[in-house]
């Protein structure tokens, strides 16, 4: 994630308006893991302020939160977390029972090596969830997001965009994509 998105969270005008959306969009994505929550090792991958890892807790996972912005780490208190590159964890192969990029690999210019990565620190049998907006999604929480972005200096272009649709169309709602871990 690029440090430049930080300027964004500014603590009493995220939560007031797009952290309740990210909030609600992050439960639906925690929804679609596959393996149970429940005492389970997660990792938030690109965590932001932390709504996918409270997400997860809510499940009663124990997170552990990843960002490259130590401003948006601190924005969310999310607990447990590292300051890291979504491409090159610092962490050991199986580690996690789950890894969630909810939004955030489409922030990566290479977004493939940032699922390559999530699977690396899975464990056999554990899950991989993310989530993105298409390219060519038209439904207005997209809008909404993109217009916070704009207004900080952001565009699609600039936020690198362009990742590949692997996940089932829902529509009016985000795709979310689960996957076990082999």
């Amino acid at each position: 994630m690029t440090g430049g998105f930080a300027g964004a969270y500014d603590g009493r005008a995220w939560a007031a308006g797009p952290a309740r959306v990210y909030d609600v969009l992050a439960g639906a994505v925690a929804g679609c893991c596959p393996v149970d929550l429940d005492g389970a090792l997660v990792l938030d991958v690109g965590a932001g302020t932390g709504a996918a890892t409270r997400a997860v807790r809510a499940r009663g996972a124990r997170t552990v939160a990843a960002d490259l912005s130590p401003a948006m780490l601190r924005a969310g208190e999310p607990g447990p977390a590292v300051v890291a590159d979504a491409t090159r964890l610092p962490f050991g192969p199986g580690v996690f029972d789950a890894v969630v990029a909810a939004f955030s690999m489409n922030h990566l210019p290479e977004p493939g090596l940032g699922l390559a990565e999530a699977a690396r620190v899975t464990r056999p049998g554990g899950a991989v969830v993310a989530s993105t907006y298409a390219v060519d999604d038209t439904h207005p929480v997209k809008a909404v997001v993109e217009r916070v972005a704009a207004a900080h200096g952001w565009g699609p272009a600039a936020v690198g965009g362009g990742a590949e649709d692997a996940g089932t169309a829902y529509p009016g709602r985000p795709r979310p994509v689960a996957r076990r871990h082999a």
